[in-house]
């Protein structure tokens, strides 16, 4: 009596559960949950797997003992950067880009002020 179809299968699965199983987990894309579903997933191993359609992703693993686990869905959401608001009223403060405007202007107010007195006499008593 010759091997069967059926007890080849069964070797082939022993021997994949008897192999230690890469630790990295399957990246790969789906065209959507149905696809997540029916994707294979080895004895010992999981799988990130991303929708190309809906912004999900997948996380399908299969146990060790062979019993596929819940299929995890993850929603991806887009990461926003936070306005910083400044603790302090800066309203007062004059800005860097304008300090040699105001030095300037207020230099000319003074020169201009200085010669536009008449000079001031000294007596001699």
């Amino acid at each position: 009596m010759g091997t069967t179809y059926n007890d080849y299968l069964a070797w082939v699965a022993q021997q994949e559960r008897q192999q230690p199983q890469n630790a990295m987990p399957i990246l790969s894309y789906v065209a959507n949950r149905t696809a997540a579903d029916l994707f294979n997933v080895n004895f010992g191993q999981s799988a990130i797997l991303v929708d190309m359609d809906a912004p999900f992703v997948y996380k399908k693993a299969r146990g060790t003992d062979g019993k596929l686990l819940p299929l995890e869905i993850y929603d991806l959401i887009p990461h926003k950067e936070q306005e910083i608001t400044p603790a302090v009223n800066l309203d007062g403060y004059v800005k860097y880009e304008d300090i040699d405007r105001i030095v300037a202007k207020e230099v000319e107010k003074r020169i201009t002020e200085a010669f536009s007195k008449p000079a001031k006499k000294k007596t001699e008593d």
